[in-house]
């Protein structure tokens, strides 16, 4: 029988049940199925024989795209999970602000699609990445992670987390793709071998609870990687000044203080824990296309380009030659092993 996850805006329709065996080989004989154990199910969760605008589903870690009609197996995973737009808390930092800015964060990795490769590179050597591995990708973003995950092992089975719909949209279509809360991952326990998260963070109010999430899903000597901005560095100082000044969403940025994230690693059940301030550069085939970038990904739609530039060059050593442009940037990277 399928096993269906039911969201905290649900359970009391199941008597406060968090999960349920059912058995059906469609989404919509899964839902009769559970409307006729708790009456009242279908009615919250379907409507004129469509799922609700309210009431996201993935399958298998997938999100569901065949409505009611969509295939499950008998061991599947499903859960229902607030729809962006609809349960999903507008008051989240990470998601309202990748709700407003997601789609030029994305069409930023179009101007240079090789600018940050160094960043994700040192993410995919922490993983220690073997054919076969299954991935969770969270908050993935457009895609960035997942795509370099692709390219490095083409067997892994990569599911991204995302939880605003307009970064989503980034996302390649080959990747399973799910939209949920980053403190409450809408996936299963213990079903990957590698956790990866890049950039995401110091959005989140409680990463704690995050970590303990990645821990959950996490197979027993599956590896979680984390790579985010420490405090007192250049990166922390221009997010918090220029970004916050000249973006229309703000940045209010929570950065990692030195053993900080290693600290949250080990209260969140992790061994062998390891983090490292690691520093490169983001590369550009010249000055104006740096600074293109840096005015799409950050969302700096306050500021023309002299007033780009002149920012980065007061928080960064800008080096620009012949061969190109680069942007001195750093990120903590921190580690654990599942136990």
């Amino acid at each position: 029988m399928a096993l269906v996850f039911i969201p905290a805006q649900l359970r009391r329709l199941t008597a406060g049940r968090d999960r349920l065996e059912v058995a059906g080989g469609t989404l919509g004989e899964l839902v009769d199925a559970i409307d006729g154990i708790h009456p009242g199910f279908r009615a919250r969760v379907v409507a004129d024989g469509e799922l609700l605008p309210s009431i996201a589903v993935s399958v298998d870690g997938d999100l569901v795209s065949g409505g009611l009609a969509e295939p499950v197996g008998p061991e599947s995973e499903v859960h229902f999970v607030p729809a962006l737009g609809g349960g999903q808390d507008p008051s989240d930092d990470y998601t309202r602000t990748f709700e407003a800015r997601g789609d030029a964060y994305n069409a930023a990795h179009g101007l240079a699609p090789g600018a940050r490769v160094s960043e994700r590179a040192l993410l995919l050597e922490r993983l220690d990445l073997a054919p076969g591995l299954a991935i969770l990708d969270v908050p993935a973003g457009g895609g960035y992670v997942a795509d370099g995950l692709r390219a490095a092992e083409p067997s892994l089975r990569v599911v991204s987390v995302e939880p605003a719909a307009r970064f989503a949209a980034g996302i390649d279509r080959r990747f399973a793709r799910v939209r949920g809360s980053l403190d409450r991952l809408p996936v299963g326990d213990a079903r990957f071998d590698r956790v990866a998260s890049l950039a995401g963070t110091h959005h989140l109010e409680d990463r704690l609870a995050f970590f303990r999430e990645c821990r959950r899903v996490l197979r027993p000597g599956g590896r979680f990687v984390v790579a985010d901005a420490a405090e007192d560095t250049p990166v922390a100082s221009f997010l918090n000044g220029p970004v916050d000044r000249y973006s229309e969403t703000g940045h209010a940025g929570r950065f990692f203080a030195a053993g900080e994230a290693a600290r949250l690693l080990a209260d969140a059940g992790f061994a062998a824990v390891e983090e490292e301030l690691v520093q490169f550069a983001w590369r550009f085939p010249d000055l104006d296309t740096l600074v293109a970038f840096a005015h799409s990904l950050f969302g700096l739609t306050r500021a023309d380009r002299a007033t780009v530039e002149r920012v980065l060059r007061q928080h960064f050593a800008l080096e620009v030659d012949a061969t190109g442009a680069r942007l001195p940037w750093s990120l903590l990277y921190a580690r654990g092993v599942a136990g």
